[in-house]
């Protein structure tokens, strides 16, 4: 299959840095029709907050906010080399100079950025089923999604940069 690269370097318009650039072309393509599935999967769950327990909409904040932290930070921070195992990136491009936080900060740029379109796709999904199934702990889902999305980018954030320049 030839990619249309025209619309590859679409994605990678108003980067900053190469690095940046970079980062949004490894989340475009392919991998972004997985996250959009992905988004519209989280749908069948989110609409049904309002007829839920306490403890079982925080349990489907948790999870919904652990798995796509996960599934968007995986390949911000790490990437497979030729014998099949996984690096940091920041380790295999240790020969360039890339500074740590700039880096970083071009990961957390993205993360924002996706994080904040879940944030407000649930958000709309549940004001819509809000109609029907009553708007009971909205406000809990949304609050503990975006507390655990955030934590789970600092804990990916830590986990893919700290010692991988010192040579672990």
């Amino acid at each position: 299959m030839i990619s249309n690269k025209s619309s590859m370097a679409d994605f990678s318009k108003g980067a900053k840095t190469p690095e940046e650039a970079f980062d949004r072309q490894i989340l475009s393509g392919n991998y972004m029709l997985f996250l959009i599935v992905g988004l519209f999967l989280v749908v069948g769950i989110v609409g049904f907050v309002g007829l839920m327990p306490v403890p079982a909409v925080i349990a489907v904040a948790v999870l919904i906010g652990c798995l796509s932290a996960g599934v968007l930070a995986g390949p911000l921070f790490w990437e497979v080399d030729s014998a099949n195992r996984t690096i940091r990136r920041l380790r295999r491009a240790a020969y360039f100079p890339i500074r740590t936080w700039p880096f970083i900060l071009s990961k957390w740029k993205l993360l924002a950025m996706y994080g904040g379109v879940l944030w407000l796709f649930c958000l709309v999904i549940q004001l819509i089923f809000g109609v029907i199934f009553g708007f009971g702990n909205i406000l809990m889902f949304q609050g503990a999604l975006a507390a655990v999305f955030v934590a789970n980018v600092i804990f990916y954030t830590v986990l893919g940069t700290l010692g991988a320049k010192s040579g672990e």
